[in-house]
């Protein structure tokens, strides 16, 4: 039996696994990486959220052909995470920076807004005299003046145009005015809307139109007077009879500027 032959082994083959290359997980390993890097500087993050989406996009990728190249899985998987986390972490950044400017702007001393003062309405100068003094009166306009005159004052007059009379139980009253343009602008007015007269219990009575009367010429309805030019006239007012007419006012721009007053003795 020593002769008896040894039976020789078999080699049972192993199989061996061949593992490839995974180009898109390794560069969705580092676009991810980049972009959870950058994920934590405000504004900046936003370029990098571009980044971790394209990490995102080729780890999906290639997880997929892991299963396939056997290579690539583990970097697939943490390039998901990774641009996850980046996706996360720059929301929150951002949240947080725009809170803190906006608690910083509101805790900011607020600067007072300059108040405009409203310019107090102009009131009309008013002054007084006896009947024959001139008073100085200026109007709305720059440049606008005049030095104005009561006259005399008759108390009654009567209507000669032949249709005009006083209602029954009042009077005609006729004060003379000279105005004389003392400004350097033209004066162009109406005067009959700038007269009154008034009487001992405080009444105002505005002018009445007449066309003529015994005491003498009338203002025209419009009186043009260059700088330096004077007028003369009557206003003619209507009163009750039993009214004592103490004071005469005259007002430059038709009432709207200033205004003088004579007392009647």
């Amino acid at each position: 039996m020593a002769n008896q032959l040894t039976p020789t082994p078999q080699v049972v083959p192993v199989p061996v696994e061949i593992k490839g290359s995974n180009g898109l997980a390794v560069a969705g390993f580092v676009l991810a990486l980049l972009g959870a890097l950058s994920s934590f500087i405000p504004i900046l993050n936003i370029g990098g959220d571009i980044l971790a989406l394209l990490g995102l996009i080729f780890g999906i990728i290639g997880l997929v052909k892991s299963r396939s190249r056997a290579a690539g899985k583990g970097l697939s998987i943490a390039a998901i995470i990774l641009a996850v986390a980046a996706f996360v972490i720059s929301v929150a950044v951002n949240s947080a920076a725009v809170t803190a400017v906006n608690n910083a702007v509101k805790t900011m001393p607020s600067i007072p807004a300059a108040s405009a003062v409203p310019a107090a309405p102009a009131v009309p100068a008013k002054t007084t005299a006896k009947v024959g003094d001139a008073i100085t009166l200026s109007g709305n306009v720059s440049g606008s003046k005049t030095a104005v005159t009561a006259m005399k004052v008759v108390d009654p007059t009567t209507s000669t145009d032949g249709f005009s009379t006083p209602a029954a139980g009042s009077r005609y009253v006729a004060v003379q005015f000279q105005i004389q343009n003392t400004g350097t602008v033209a004066y162009d007015d109406s005067p009959i809307n700038g007269a009154k007269v008034i009487d001992a219990s405080g009444q105002q009575f505005d002018a009445t139109i007449t066309s003529s009367v015994s005491a003498g010429p009338l203002f025209p309805a419009t009186v043009k007077l260059p700088p330096g030019e004077k007028a003369l006239g009557y206003i003619v007012f209507e009163v009750p009879t039993t009214s004592k007419v103490t004071a005469v006012q005259f007002s430059m721009n038709s009432g709207f500027a200033d205004s003088g007053e004579w007392t009647v003795q």
